[in-house]
């Protein structure tokens, strides 16, 4: 077959999608290298219940890294592969990503706050896009910040209207304590990237600030629940 019969070449993942599936294999080799020392170590050292105990519960935090490495490897996947548009509430889809990863945190000592919209707002926040792709980016951040921020760190999660659309904004810090200096964008900068890629294939956009470490994700709210909501904005006014 000559050269010019032969099909062009094209790649499976983009650059950053391969970076962003290999940042997340290579995190879940660590905690399996960790789960076999701590399980080979209390085989050997363990004698007394407590001991037992301990490194059943290290070996379960262990099990956990893992396997939230291994579900975000899923979800870049499946996000790769579905550009399903539907309409969904940018609240609702936000508790679920937090609610997720709450474990993580929990065994990372970072605490999480997330703050949805109002109640009186809450059909407002609703925009129809990817599902997938906006769950995956806000999971590509979220899961890497209690890397950086570290035991004793926070970030805190916020949905707000901002005129013709809804906002979802991170903001990250280190404890004193802890803080090492090191910038939370260059250390998320392969998550970053491609949850920037995916934001604004969802037709949104995703805005990176330091030094306090900020993300700001604006997708467009869905044209018939901003028209009703305006109606009853106009209404309310004139009552």
């Amino acid at each position: 077959m000559s050269c010019s019969d032969a099909k062009t070449f094209t790649p499976l993942f983009d650059p950053l999608a391969a970076s962003a599936l290999s940042r997340e294999l290579h995190h879940s080799a660590q905690p399996l290298t960790v789960l076999q020392g701590v399980l080979e170590l209390g085989l050997l050292t363990s004698t007394t219940t407590e001991d037992y105990r301990d490194v059943i519960q290290r070996a379960m935090e262990e099990s956990r890294r893992v396997s939230s490495s291994f579900d975000l490897v899923r979800k870049l996947l499946h996000a790769h592969q579905s550009a399903a548009l539907s309409t969904f509430s940018v609240s609702d889809l936000v508790g679920a990503v937090v609610m997720g990863l709450r474990e993580n945190y929990k065994v990372a000592g970072v605490a999480c706050e997330f703050h949805p919209l109002h109640a009186y707002d809450s059909e407002a926040d609703l925009v129809t896009a990817p599902e997938s792709a906006v769950s995956t980016a806000l999971d590509l951040i979220l899961s890497g910040l209690p890397r950086w921020a570290k035991r004793g760190g926070y970030v805190k999660v916020r949905v707000e209207l901002e005129g013709l659309n809804v906002g979802i904004t991170i903001h990250s810090r280190q404890d004193a304590r802890e803080a090492d200096g090191s910038s939370a964008a260059g250390f998320l900068a392969a998550a970053l990237g491609l949850a920037t890629r995916l934001i604004n294939g969802a037709g949104g956009g995703l805005v990176a600030s330091e030094p306090e470490f900020s993300v700001l994700i604006s997708l467009p709210r869905t044209k018939q629940n901003l028209a009703i909501y305006n109606s009853q904005g106009i209404e309310c006014a004139h009552v």
